[in-house]
């Protein structure tokens, strides 16, 4: 079963936060990044006060941007 996009961003938030591997991370962060964009245009068509899932969409990004970077330096240190 899959589950409804408000939860999916979440998950693959998650998921690239909590991996370990630096070149495993990369392809999750580039997962969530894209599950996230989906719902804020998801968000953008909706109806409705949604101001508290927008912002936490914006926060997860910048620290996926963050993450990404910190990601890429360590894999130049590795290589």
């Amino acid at each position: 079963m899959t589950r409804p996009t408000p939860f999916l961003w979440r998950d693959q938030y998650q998921a690239a936060l909590f991996e370990t591997n630096n070149e495993k991370m990369v392809k999750r962060i580039a997962l969530a990044q894209r599950a996230l964009i989906q719902r804020a245009r998801e968000l953008f068509l909706k109806p409705g006060d949604n101001l508290e899932e927008e912002q936490a969409i914006d926060e997860a990004l910048r620290a996926l941007r963050a993450l990404h970077k910190c990601s890429q330096s360590r894999l130049k240190r590795t290589a």
